[in-house]
C-alpha cells in the first residue's frame, strides 16, 4: 500500500469538516447538535442519516453505515483509505509526496521523526521555562505573576514560565539533552544570524513565557511578555511561523475550551491570553483567543468543528469594535451563529476578574445580543433612522453583514426583519442583497486573478499572501533617490510576505540602520503590526492613515 505521512493525514483531518463533505452529496438540516438528512447509501423518505459535527462521526439508523470522515469518503467514492486521503487532499490543495520508492519513503520517515523530535523539544521547553520560576533571578517574573493575581494552580495549568535574561541558556540546556541546533531552529526556539551563521541565540530572553498548545494539547510554541520598560522588540515576542506554530490556525486555550463548548452551548472569544485565563478561573472554561494575530477564517473553521454558536467579548473602544465587525463576518462565513457582548471602555475580562472575582466577570459576560441586532443598533447610532439618507446608509451597512451569512433561509429572514425595522418593502431589500452578493463575488474573482510580479528569482519565494494589498506607494514627495526606491521596495515586501517581515523583525540591529524618513517609519510600523496581530491589515491601515508614517 502507498505510504502517506501521518502528519499529512492529520492535517487533512483537521482542515476537513464531515458536514461540509456530506452536504455535497445529500441535503442536511441542522437539528441541534446533529445534522440529519436522507441517507445517500440507501433509498429512504424519512431522514435517518445523522452527523455529530463535534465528534466528526456519522451513523445511519436505516442501513447502519457509520464511521468518520475518511470512511465516509471511502463509501461515497468507492475507494480505499489511501484513495479517500488523496481525494480529500486534492479538495484542499494539499500536496502528497510520492513515497513509491524506498528513497522517498525514507525521506518521509525522516520528516516524521523530525516532527516527533520537534514536539518532544517543545514540550520539554515548556517544562524548562516553568522550572525557571524557582530561580532567584525569576523574582521579577514572580512579582508580575502576583501582581496579576495568578495562583500556582493557574500557572501550572497553563504552563507559565520564565525565560532567563541570558543569550543562550536554553540552547545550552537543549543541546545537553541531545537536541540539535537544527531542530531548535525548526521549532523557532533560537535565532540564527544570516550574516553570522555561527551566532545562534535564544529567541526568548528575560520574559514571562506563556505556553501555546494546539487543539490536540500539543505544545507548538510560546508567547513571551516583556517584564521591564527598556525591552527590545515588541511587548510580546511570539514563536515565529514554523511547521509546528502557525498563528492563523492556533486559538489560545482551545485545548481546554473545546471540551466545554457543549456544556456552555457556545464558544467565548476574548482578545488576549490573560483574558482567557481569567475566564477559565471564573468558570467560563469555554473561552479562547487568537494567538499573536487577528482572528482569521482558519480560526473560524477550527471553531466550526467543535461548536455551532460563538459569543464575542471584545473591548468597547474603536479598535475593539473594528475587530468585532471583522470577526462577525468571518464567523458568519464559516456558518456559525454569532452573539456579541461589548465590554465597557477600559475594561477587559482580566481586569474585571481581578477587581470583582468570578461573580463580577460572569455577570459582565452573560448579557449578549445576536450579532445582527448588534450591527443594526450600532448602525442606527451612526445614522438618523428618521431620514431617507439615514435609512439608506443603515440598509447598506447591515446588508453587507447579512451577505456574509451562508444559510439562505437566515439571509432572507434577516432581510425581512431589516425591512420591517426600516419600514421598507422586502422585495427592495432582497434585490439589494443580491446586488451586494454579486459585487462581493466579482471582487473575490478580481482578487483571485491579481498576481503581483515577484523578484527575478520568484520561483524561490513562497507564495504571496492571498488577497494581499496592491502595490502601496507612500506619498513622500518627488524623491527619486536610490534610498527611497529601496525603502519603497522593502515596504512592499514586508506588506506582502510575512516570512520576510518576521525575518526583519527578528534582526535586532535593523531598526538602528533605518533612516529617519516616512518610508522607514512605515516599515517599522508594519514590523510592529506583527506583535499586535494586525499584519494582514497593515497595508489598509497605512493607506487609511491609521498607522503613522
Amino acid at each position: 500500500m502507498p505510504y502517506i505521512p501521518d502528519d499529512i493525514i492529520e492535517t487533512i483531518r483537521l482542515r476537513s469538516n464531515l458536514v461540509e463533505i456530506a452536504s455535497g452529496f445529500m441535503e442536511l438540516k441542522n437539528n441541534g447538535k446533529r445534522h440529519v438528512g436522507c441517507c445517500h447509501f440507501h433509498h429512504e423518505k424519512t431522514p435517518s442519516f445523522s452527523i455529530d459535527e463535534e465528534k466528526q462521526l456519522y451513523y445511519c439508523f436505516g442501513c447502519k453505515k457509520s464511521g468518520n470522515l475518511f470512511r465516509f469518503v471511502q463509501e461515497i467514492t468507492n475507494t480505499d483509505f489511501v484513495g479517500a486521503v488523496r481525494w480529500l487532499a486534492n479538495r484542499l490543495n494539499i500536496q502528497i509526496p510520492d513515497t513509491s520508492n524506498p528513497a522517498d519513503r525514507k525521506l518521509a520517515e525522516q520528516r516524521k521523526q523530525m516532527r516527533n523530535d520537534g514536539y518532544r523539544l517543545l514540550a520539554a521547553a515548556a517544562n524548562w521555562f516553568r522550572s525557571r520560576l524557582a530561580l532567584p533571578e525569576a523574582a521579577i517574573a514572580n512579582d508580575y505573576i502576583r501582581e496579576r493575581g495568578l495562583d500556582m494552580a493557574t500557572v501550572d495549568k497553563f504552563v507559565i514560565g520564565y525565560a532567563p535574561d541570558t543569550w543562550d541558556s536554553f540552547r545550552q540546556w537543549a543541546n545537553k539533552q541531545g537536541y540539535s541546533d537544527e531542530i531548535l531552529l525548526k521549532t523557532g526556539m533560537v535565532i540564527q544570524k544570516d550574516d553570522q551563521p555561527d551566532r545562534i541565540y535564544d529567541r526568548f530572553r528575560g520574559r514571562l513565557v506563556f505556553t501555546i498548545k494546539d487543539e490536540l494539547d500539543r505544545v507548538v510554541g510560546f508567547s513571551a511578555r516583556a517584564l521591564t520598560t527598556d525591552f527590545q522588540g515588541g511587548k510580546y515576542v511570539n514563536t515565529s511561523e514554523t511547521d509546528f506554530f502557525k498563528k492563523g490556525e492556533i486559538l489560545y486555550g482551545l485545548n481546554f475550551a473545546q471540551k466545554a463548548f457543549a456544556k456552555h452551548g457556545y464558544a467565548l472569544i476574548c482578545e488576549g491570553q490573560m483574558d482567557v485565563i481569567a475566564c477559565h478561573r471564573a468558570g467560563l472554561d469555554n473561552a479562547v483567543a487568537a494567538q499573536g494575530t487577528a482572528f482569521t477564517a482558519s480560526h473560524a473553521a477550527l471553531l466550526k468543528r467543535s461548536c455551532s454558536r460563538v459569543r464575542l467579548a471584545f473591548d468597547g473602544d474603536e479598535a475593539g469594535l473594528k475587530a468585532t465587525y471583522r470577526t462577525i463576518r468571518l464567523l458568519h462565513e464559516a456558518g456559525l451563529i454569532v452573539d456579541v457582548t461589548i465590554l465597557p471602555d477600559g475594561e477587559d475580562p482580566d481586569s474585571v476578574f481581578r477587581r470583582g472575582g468570578s461573580e463580577a466577570l460572569v455577570q459582565m459576560l452573560t448579557p449578549c445580543e445576536p450579532a445582527m441586532d448588534f450591527i443594526f443598533r450600532k448602525s442606527c447610532e451612526s445614522h438618523n433612522v428618521l431620514t431617507a439618507d439615514g435609512r439608506s446608509a443603515i440598509c447598506a451597512e447591515v446588508l453587507e453583514f447579512i451577505a456574509s451569512i451562508t444559510d439562505n433561509v437566515a439571509r432572507v429572514a434577516h432581510c425581512q426583519d431589516l425591512a420591517r425595522r426600516l419600514h421598507l418593502p422586502e422585495d427592495l431589500l432582497l434585490g439589494n442583497l443580491r446586488s451586494v452578493l454579486r459585487k462581493q463575488q466579482e471582487g473575490e474573482e478580481r482578487r483571485q486573478s491579481y498576481h503581483r510580479p515577484g523578484p527575478a528569482n520568484a520561483g524561490d519565494w513562497p507564495e504571496r499572501r492571498p488577497g494581499g494589498p496592491p502595490p502601496f506607494v507612500l506619498d513622500v514627495g518627488n524623491a527619486q533617490d536610490k534610498e527611497s526606491n529601496s525603502l519603497q521596495a522593502l515596504l512592499e515586501l514586508t506588506l506582502n510576505y510575512r516570512f520576510l517581515a518576521e525575518t526583519l523583525q527578528a534582526d535586532e540591529e535593523l531598526l538602528n540602520l533605518l533612516p529617519d524618513t516616512p518610508l522607514a517609519h512605515a516599515i517599522t510600523q508594519v514590523l510592529a503590526s506583527l506583535d499586535d496581530g494586525e499584519w494582514e491589515q497593515a497595508g489598509d491601515r497605512l493607506a487609511e492613515g491609521e498607522l503613522s508614517a
